[in-house]
C-alpha cells in the first residue's frame, strides 16, 4: 500500500501513524496470502483510530476480538477474500488467577507483574480483577510465561489457562452528581475535573481533551448523554444523565473511571 496518507484524520501521533499505516498493509496482506492474520492490543482510541482508517479504503473483512463480550481492549482479525474456512484460532488467551481473598490485589499490581517479565503492554488485554480471582487476558505468545507466575507482589498465586467467567470486577468507576450551565465540553470537564473553566480550555487548547476518543480542538463542542472524555492528567469520564433544574441549570451524572 505504501505510504497511505492519512491526513483526513487530526491529531495523530507519529507512532499512531505508523501503527495505522501497519493495520492498512495486514488487511491488504491477509487478502493477498489467502490467510487471516492479527493485530496485536488496541486500546479503545486505537480503536477508533483504525476502524476510521480501514472505513476510508471501504475495508469490510474485519472484527475485533478481546477474549470476551465486553472487552475494552481488542485485537483486530483480517479476514481475507473468500476465506471460507473455520473460523481461524484467534490469539487470544486467557488466564485465571486464583489466591486468598483476604489479599486484595489490583489491576496495576498483576499489570505491574506482567510488565516485569518484558511483556509488551500490546500482548496485554483487559485485566479483569474480583474477590480472590482475576482473569487476564494475553497474546498467545505470552501465555506460557504468564502461566509461571506464581507470586503477584508479596502475594501467592495459582494460574490455570482459562477464563473463569464466575469473575465480577470490582467496581473501577465513581459516580459523580455536578451543575453545569450547558453541556460545552469545557464546562463539563471543569466541573467533573474539579478544575476551572479556564484550566479546562487551557487543557483544550494544548490538545490534552478527547471526546469519544477524538482529541476535542473547540471549547464549545457539545457533549451527549454517553459520551466519554478524558483529560490529560485528570482521568476518563462518561455523562451517564442530564436534567434540567427549575433554575435553568443542568444537573448532570458522570461515571469517573478509577
Amino acid at each position: 500500500m505504501g505510504k497511505k496518507d492519512l491526513s483526513f484524520i487530526p491529531g495523530l501521533s507519529d507512532d499512531e501513524r505508523i501503527l495505522l499505516r501497519n493495520i492498512l498493509d495486514k488487511y491488504e496482506r491477509a487478502n493477498r496470502i489467502c490467510k487471516p492474520l492479527f493485530s496485536f492490543f488496541l486500546d479503545e482510541r486505537k480503536q477508533m483510530l483504525a476502524k476510521t482508517a480501514l472505513d476510508s479504503i471501504k475495508a469490510d473483512r474485519y472484527i475485533f476480538e478481546g477474549g470476551y463480550q465486553d472487552a475494552q481492549r481488542k485485537i483486530i482479525v483480517f479476514y481475507p477474500e473468500h476465506y471460507y474456512e473455520n473460523e481461524p484460532q484467534v490469539p487470544v488467551k486467557s488466564i485465571t488467577f486464583t489466591y486468598r481473598a483476604v489479599d486484595k490485589l489490583t489491576h496495576r499490581d498483576f499489570l505491574g507483574a506482567l510488565m516485569s517479565l518484558d511483556i509488551k503492554r500490546e500482548c496485554i488485554g483487559d485485566i479483569l480483577v474480583g474477590e480472590g480471582k482475576c482473569c487476564v487476558f494475553v497474546y498467545e505468545t505470552v501465555l506460557q510465561d504468564v502461566l509461571y507466575i506464581t507470586k503477584i507482589g508479596r502475594v501467592g498465586v495459582k494460574a490455570s489457562e482459562g477464563f473463569d467467567v464466575s469473575v465480577t470486577p470490582e467496581n473501577s468507576f465513581k459516580e459523580l452528581s455536578l451543575t453545569v450551565s450547558s453541556l460545552r465540553i469545557d464546562g463539563v470537564v471543569s466541573a467533573a475535573a474539579g478544575i476551572s473553566r479556564e484550566k479546562a480550555a487551557a487543557l483544550i487548547r494544548s490538545s490534552l481533551v478527547s471526546l469519544n476518543y477524538k482529541e476535542v480542538s473547540s471549547a464549545s463542542q457539545k457533549i451527549d448523554i454517553g459520551g466519554t472524555f478524558s483529560a490529560r492528567g485528570y482521568g476518563k469520564y462518561e455523562l451517564i444523565s442530564c436534567r434540567e433544574t427549575k433554575k435553568g441549570r443542568l444537573n448532570i451524572v458522570v461515571k469517573k473511571y478509577l
